[in-house]
């Protein structure tokens, strides 16, 4: 071999060898893969460590006496820089597991809170102030009286009047409906001062969702504590809450309808919920296609006190509305467990205030409706709509009404009370659907107890007869007693029958 071609053969060893180009490929995306996920799972060490670093710090460093006293006073004297610092500190101190409420309150605070929200023009320390302010106001009734009593209200208010800042206005909001929830005496103040036309004003600005949902929790509050004779007051909540109906957001329209509940407290505030709107917004609102079911619920509950506290004459306004519609659309289209206990509950309710009402309810055959779709849709029922059904029950007068109903309901009353049967450990259902059993035994209808017996209610029953309460026990043998006694007169009554057919 000549010197020539051994320089040859080097110089081709050199070369890269041809590979193939999806090999290549597959190797560099394993690579690039393997290099990413690498880095990724580094960072996320490092956030774990640092999270564990500052969590332990935080439960762990114990401030004394005198080094909370100098943080107290940095709020009052100290420059930008170290009001942010001690406010930053203190807010760590907060986030304990144990904070030094006692501690921070023996040395004043709530006076410093109170000084630097009033006098202080940054925002980034008035949102600082604010967090903390937020903390203390979870606190018990004895932290909260103490901010009280340091005019912290006032101050709050001023912040929402003045500032444009909306997270300022957001935080001011959420730490004077924590205050105001603590006791009805602040509320009252709170009135008699008439801040909440400031805090009315708000809604019929353009606000964020945020800012809504935080002035909702202050008028919550107040709602309950507001006099009757205060018309302005309450029709303008009444408008805020009319309107706030209509949001998407899940949390306004509960609050909002809770809002409702806490209001109609007389029949005169009824007359305003009339006057308003608020009945036919929720009867319009009941029925929309777009709300959940726990959203009906709420509307529901709502709807519930104003027929408790209704009049007479009110009640008959609501029929004028056609209420009785819309709950047999709400049967007929959107029954669910979720809501059927508060839907129940409204039937009821009319029960109880007459004949009258017991009468419509059974003519506008909501009842018979209730029975085939719990029926069809074999719904789980909780312990509160069965006993609501059992409520409804005992409100049937006559004979006719009651055997009607439940031979229209397709076999969905029996099928409900063989479900209601089921749980021995329900006394306070129990003893009552034993005593619908027996009721229906009574009326001796050939019809009914065959839907019984095929539907194994008396099985049920008699499963009963041992059960360790006595009243449980003596109702279930009567009703094995009554319901042999009621088949033997069937039986004759058979046999005559029979007997006259051959003899003619």
């Amino acid at each position: 071999m000549t010197e020539y071609s051994l320089k040859l053969k080097q110089r081709k060893k050199n070369f890269k060898k041809k590979t193939n180009r999806e090999d290549s490929i597959q190797k560099r995306t394993k690579t690039l893969f393997t290099n990413s996920s690498n880095k990724r799972e580094q960072l996320l060490l490092q956030k774990r460590k640092t999270w564990l670093q500052n969590k332990i710090l935080v439960n762990e460093q114990n401030f004394s006496v005198f080094e909370i006293q100098k943080l107290v006073q940095e709020i009052f004297e100290g420059n930008q820089n170290q009001k942010i610092n001690s406010l930053k500190m203190i807010k760590t101190l907060c986030l304990k597991i144990k904070p030094p409420y006692k501690q921070l309150f023996s040395n004043g605070i709530d006076i410093a809170l109170s000084f630097i929200l009033k006098n202080s023009q940054h925002e980034y320390i008035l949102i600082e102030a604010l967090y903390v302010l937020n903390h203390l106001t979870i606190g018990n009734i004895e932290q909260t009286e103490l901010l009280y009593q340091s005019n912290i209200i006032e101050v709050l208010i001023q912040l929402i009047s003045n500032n444009k800042n909306p997270e300022i206005i957001k935080s001011s909001l959420l730490c004077l409906g924590n205050i105001l929830s603590d006791s009805t005496k602040y509320c009252k103040d709170f009135l008699k001062k008439k801040h909440l036309n400031i805090v009315m004003k708000l809604f019929f600005t353009n606000i964020s969702m945020e800012i809504i949902q935080a002035g909702v929790w202050v008028l919550l509050n107040i709602c309950p504590i507001i006099p009757e004779s205060n018309k302005f007051d309450i029709t303008s909540l009444l408008r805020i809450f009319n309107v706030l109906l209509g949001s998407s957001n899940e949390k306004i329209f509960k609050d909002s309808c809770f809002g409702i509940k806490k209001l109609a407290r007389s029949s005169k505030i009824v007359n305003y919920l009339f006057e308003e709107g608020t009945i036919s917004t929720i009867l319009s609102t009941v029925k929309g296609q777009t709300l959940s079911s726990q959203m009906r619920h709420y509307l529901l509950l709502a709807l519930g006190q104003i027929i408790k506290i209704a009049s007479f004459d009110q009640l008959l306004l609501l029929m004028k509305l056609q209420i009785f519609q819309n709950l047999h659309h709400l049967f007929l289209f959107h029954f669910d467990s979720i809501f059927g206990e508060a839907l129940i509950k409204i039937m009821v309710l009319f029960c109880k205030r007459g004949n009258i009402f017991i009468q419509t309810i059974l003519h506008s055959e909501l009842i018979t409706i209730l029975f085939v779709k719990l029926k069809e849709k074999k719904t789980i029922l909780n312990y509160g709509m069965k006993l609501q059904l059992i409520k409804l029950f005992n409100f049937w007068y006559s004979k006719t009404d009651l055997i009607n109903a439940l031979l229209l309901s397709k076999q969905g009353a029996i099928f409900f009370l063989s479900q209601s049967l089921l749980k021995n450990d329900e006394i306070d259902l129990l003893l009552p659907t034993l005593i619908c059993v027996l009721k229906i035994i009574k009326y001796k209808n050939q019809q009914l107890n065959n839907l019984l017996e095929n539907n194994g209610i008396f099985q049920l029953v008699e499963k009963n007869i041992q059960h360790p309460n006595n009243d449980i026990q003596t109702i279930a043998i009567n009703i094995i007693n009554k319901w042999k006694k009621v088949e033997k007169n069937f039986e004759k009554t058979n046999e005559i029958e029979l007997e006259t057919l051959d003899y003619f």
